[in-house]
Protein backbone atom coordinates (compact mmCIF):
# COMPACT_ATOMS: atom_id res chain seq x y z
CA UNK A 1 0.00 0.00 0.00
CA UNK A 2 2.96 2.36 0.37
CA UNK A 3 3.59 2.39 -3.37
CA UNK A 4 0.66 4.67 -4.37
CA UNK A 5 1.67 7.32 -1.81
CA UNK A 6 5.21 7.39 -3.20
CA UNK A 7 3.86 7.92 -6.70
CA UNK A 8 1.55 10.65 -5.43
CA UNK A 9 4.44 12.43 -3.68
CA UNK A 10 6.52 12.28 -6.85
CA UNK A 11 3.65 13.72 -8.85
CA UNK A 12 3.26 16.62 -6.44
CA UNK A 13 7.00 17.24 -6.50
CA UNK A 14 6.98 17.34 -10.30
CA UNK A 15 3.95 19.63 -10.25
CA UNK A 16 5.72 21.97 -7.80
CA UNK A 17 8.83 22.00 -9.99
CA UNK A 18 6.80 22.86 -13.09
CA UNK A 19 4.93 25.57 -11.20
CA UNK A 20 8.19 27.09 -9.96
CA UNK A 21 9.61 27.07 -13.48
CA UNK A 22 6.52 28.84 -14.84
CA UNK A 23 6.70 31.50 -12.11
CA UNK A 24 10.40 32.17 -12.78
CA UNK A 25 9.72 32.38 -16.52
CA UNK A 26 6.87 34.85 -15.94
CA UNK A 27 8.97 37.03 -13.63
CA UNK A 28 11.87 37.01 -16.08
CA UNK A 29 9.70 38.15 -18.99
CA UNK A 30 8.00 40.79 -16.85
CA UNK A 31 11.32 42.20 -15.65
CA UNK A 32 12.65 42.44 -19.19
CA UNK A 33 9.54 44.24 -20.41
CA UNK A 34 9.67 46.69 -17.50
CA UNK A 35 13.37 47.34 -18.03
CA UNK A 36 12.95 47.83 -21.79
CA UNK A 37 12.14 51.52 -21.44
CA UNK A 38 15.22 52.20 -19.31
CA UNK A 39 17.40 50.15 -21.65
CA UNK A 40 16.13 51.96 -24.74
CA UNK A 41 16.67 55.37 -23.11
CA UNK A 42 20.19 54.62 -21.93
CA UNK A 43 21.25 53.14 -25.28
CA UNK A 44 19.21 55.67 -27.30
CA UNK A 45 17.32 52.97 -29.19
CA UNK A 46 13.97 53.39 -30.90
CA UNK A 47 11.04 51.08 -30.27
CA UNK A 48 11.65 49.38 -33.62
CA UNK A 49 15.27 48.69 -32.69
CA UNK A 50 14.21 47.32 -29.29
CA UNK A 51 11.68 45.09 -31.05
CA UNK A 52 14.39 43.74 -33.33
CA UNK A 53 16.66 43.08 -30.36
CA UNK A 54 13.92 41.21 -28.51
CA UNK A 55 13.06 39.29 -31.66
CA UNK A 56 16.64 38.14 -32.09
CA UNK A 57 16.85 37.19 -28.41
CA UNK A 58 13.80 34.97 -28.84
CA UNK A 59 15.34 33.35 -31.91
CA UNK A 60 18.59 32.80 -30.02
CA UNK A 61 16.77 31.19 -27.10
CA UNK A 62 14.73 29.04 -29.47
CA UNK A 63 17.81 27.71 -31.27
CA UNK A 64 20.12 27.62 -28.25
CA UNK A 65 19.93 23.85 -27.95
CA UNK A 66 21.20 23.46 -31.50
CA UNK A 67 24.10 25.81 -30.80
CA UNK A 68 25.04 23.80 -27.72
CA UNK A 69 24.95 20.55 -29.69
CA UNK A 70 27.49 21.98 -32.14
CA UNK A 71 30.00 22.47 -29.35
Amino acid sequence: MALPTIKTKKRYNILALIFGTVVINYLDRTNISVAASAISESLELSTVQMGLIFHHLVLLMRHYKYLVELL
